[in-house]
């Protein structure tokens, strides 16, 4: 029934959405601070993986994307920080689901690009013992499975990593107004 459909999904936005701010609060307010922010230096060691590798063909286009997009993220976690510790909690938690959106964005992408680079050497594996990338793509499930990987992958990178430049420019431009409201 229409109604009660529109209800119920009504109900789980709301569920989401508060998911979503308590994960974020979360991930700005503790995480970047535990430690002394070793949270945070743990993370960016990991996404060094691809400055001791060298990818070959169209994963090399597709790592050096990312790579923009990673110095991007680096930065604004930078001025967030910043924010915080000139506004306290309350700049921090302005900006913490755009945060927590361009991270998310980010990492996918980096966990997605190192499967992609497993995934395009037994993709070439495969394909130097075809006749034709046509004919394997038809006839072997596993090339299909590796292709579709690398689809994949291709995908996120040109089409769903752009987004995180919308939740960067936000964070930079860490407009205020909103702690300066009289309520």
């Amino acid at each position: 029934f229409p109604l009660e459909q529109n209800a119920r999904d009504q109900k789980i936005a709301s569920i989401y959405e508060g998911t979503n701010g308590i994960q974020a609060l979360d991930l700005v307010v503790r995480k970047f601070n535990t430690k002394k922010g070793q949270l945070l230096k743990v993370l960016e060691e990991e996404l060094n993986w691809f400055d001791h590798r060298s990818p070959e063909s169209e994963l090399a286009g597709w790592v050096a994307e990312w790579e923009s997009y990673r110095t991007l993220m680096l930065e604004s976690i930078a001025s967030l920080k910043k924010i915080g510790e000139e506004q306290g909690k309350d700049g921090y938690i302005l900006y913490s689901v755009n945060m927590l959106d361009l991270m998310g964005d980010v990492l996918c992408c980096f966990y997605l690009l190192k499967q992609a680079e497993s995934a395009q050497q037994k993709w070439e594996t495969l394909l130097m013992g075809a006749t034709s990338q046509a004919e394997l793509l038809e006839e072997n499930e596993e090339a299909q499975f590796y292709w579709n990987k690398l689809r994949t992958t291709e995908f996120y990178v040109w089409s769903v990593l752009p987004r995180a430049l919308s939740n960067a420019k936000t964070i930079k431009n860490a407009n205020l107004a909103p702690l300066n409201a009289f309520l």
